[in-house]
């Protein structure tokens, strides 16, 4: 086996990871829902806590920036209450935050925090650097540009983002090699 197919091999793997990874969260998101079903009045209570103290952040913070002169602040915080707003909203006088946007925005968060470390874990276990693999099989020397420690990193951080991130790097390195014949 020469070293492009080895490269696409390993590509490859990363891909089933990435869209591994993918479906181990819609697996993990489907039992977080369904415990949340379960005991809905505990979840609701701390869900309306958590909206409730953000948005007296987000008060806190723009009477703060009201008087320090800063608009940007200003308004970034208007815009940070306007997309935790309710759908319904139509009241512009009083900042209302939406528990079901914060709940919606923070496990996404927490999800795709942990998509990333996964990802990174997959790439050291797996020693898939994807941008090591892309040079190696177009014959370039990647030592000098990304430090290995660095290419595992972004590799995992690819991988946990997605299978559409490193589809994409395998579609680059097929029309290299389209390219060098």
């Amino acid at each position: 086996m020469d070293m492009f197919e080895q490269s696409i091999l390993l590509l490859c793997l990363a891909m089933v990871l990435a869209i591994g990874i993918e479906r181990l969260l819609e697996i993990l998101r489907a039992v977080r829902d369904h415990l949340d079903a379960k005991d809905s009045d505990k979840v609701g209570k701390y869900w309306y806590g958590e909206a409730e103290r953000i948005g007296k952040l987000i008060e806190v913070r723009m009477n703060n920036a009201v008087g320090k002169d800063s608009a940007f602040l200003y308004n970034l915080l208007i815009a940070a209450g306007r997309y935790l707003a309710p759908a319904e909203s139509h009241s512009s006088s009083q900042l209302v935050v939406s528990a079901t946007r914060v709940r919606e925005l923070k496990l996404k968060i927490r999800y795709k925090l942990f998509a990333i470390l996964l990802g990174i874990l997959f790439a050291c276990a797996f020693d898939l650097n994807i941008f090591r693999l892309v040079d190696q099989s177009l014959g370039v020397d990647s030592a000098r540009r990304i430090p290995e420690v660095l290419g595992l990193i972004l590799s995992g951080i690819a991988m946990g983002f997605g299978a559409d991130p490193v589809h994409k790097l395998i579609t680059a390195l097929e029309k290299a090699r389209k390219k060098r014949r």
